[in-house]
């Protein structure tokens, strides 16, 4: 299993959970501890906790041990002045591997890297070994001295870090930042600047809900692959409206009752309204990130991401392009 699809499990479990949970998180003021109430909230679900701390955009530095004596080895592969033109592509997919069993209990580990006029956060995430990685380093970020972008790509959506002559793999996350327009995201961590960037985008149905009534919802909304140029433009020309709110935002998102609710009418309206999305760019890569929830007539991602609500004429062109219809009744 990919680290996308780790994270669509890890989704399944905290879209709705901690939606539901807002009392238990922090205030937003305490940037380092803002995630102790979603990991508090998600222990109720599965086994173990999730510690999440941050690291600076260059480590503190700290004496060299033996081991820790930097080898001729150690730059990269491709010079960091090397344009991605130059330099042999490397297929993220290349460079992902299955996680272990134990996902949950490890440390999730967030660092923040200059990106443009932002920092931008990023999630270590699950790879292939350190001499791999070492070998498919890329151009250097600019303004860092240990951050790399992947062999032939121009992208900043995985970045490779080296600290004391070891090498990890990085996924973007979002800004550091209470408030930015989404197609800052697009055109500087995606290079996405048109809707010619984006070759395809799959649907597939929420999973908030895996009981047996959520699974056959699920069955019976099936996925799709919207690969019509006029439905790719019009979602990418809606995204590029939308104005993010950043993370731990899930006060924010409304989804819509898991549960039927015969009194209202509304039976999983979650998962009737929800969307997961994955856009798949002209280079190769997939953004897995965005989902959609029509209960609010909103886009948001993991770690309650949000974005503003859409406009009743955008909502109307997202719902016909995704499929959704209202939620059944009893």
């Amino acid at each position: 299993m990919k680290n996308d699809q780790i994270l669509d499990a890890f989704g399944a479990l905290n879209d709705e959970a901690i939606a539901d949970a807002n009392a238990c998180q922090r205030p937003k003021t305490n940037r380092w501890l803002k995630w102790g109430a979603m990991a508090a909230c998600v222990c109720l679900l599965v086994a173990g906790g999730i510690h999440i701390s941050r690291y600076p955009a260059q480590p503190i530095t700290t004496p060299l041990e033996a081991d820790d004596t930097p080898s001729i080895e150690d730059p990269p592969s491709a010079p960091a002045s090397s344009s991605p033109e130059n330099q042999t592509f490397i297929p993220v997919s290349a460079l992902l591997t299955e996680s272990n069993s134990g996902y949950f209990n490890q440390a999730l580990e967030i660092s923040s890297v200059p990106v443009g006029q932002y920092d931008g956060l990023y999630e270590k995430i699950h790879s292939v070994g350190s001499d791999i990685l070492r070998e498919s380093t890329g151009t250097l970020v600019p303004g860092t001295e240990t951050w790399y972008r992947i062999s032939g790509h121009d992208d900043l959506q995985y970045l490779i870090q080296k600290n004391s002559g070891s090498y990890s793999l990085w996924k973007f996350m979002c800004f550091d930042s209470d408030e930015y327009a989404y197609q800052d995201v697009l055109e500087t961590v995606y290079k996405i600047d048109s809707a010619h960037n984006i070759s395809e985008i799959k649907v597939h149905p929420a999973t908030m809900d895996n009981t047996n009534a959520g699974k056959a919802i699920q069955a019976e909304i099936g996925s799709q692959t919207i690969t019509g140029e006029d439905e790719i433009k019009a979602i990418y020309e809606i995204l590029c409206t939308l104005t993010c709110y950043g993370e731990n935002n899930w006060d924010k998102i409304n989804l819509g009752s898991t549960d039927a609710a015969v009194d209202q009418g509304t039976s999983h309206e979650a998962v009737w309204s929800g969307r997961y999305l994955t856009f798949v760019t002209d280079y190769g890569n997939e953004i897995d990130g965005l989902k959609y929830t029509a209960a609010s007539n909103m886009f948001y991602e993991y770690y309650g991401i949000a974005y503003n609500q859409l406009t009743a004429e955008q909502a109307r062109i997202v719902h016909e392009i995704l499929k959704i219809e209202p939620a059944r009744g009893e």
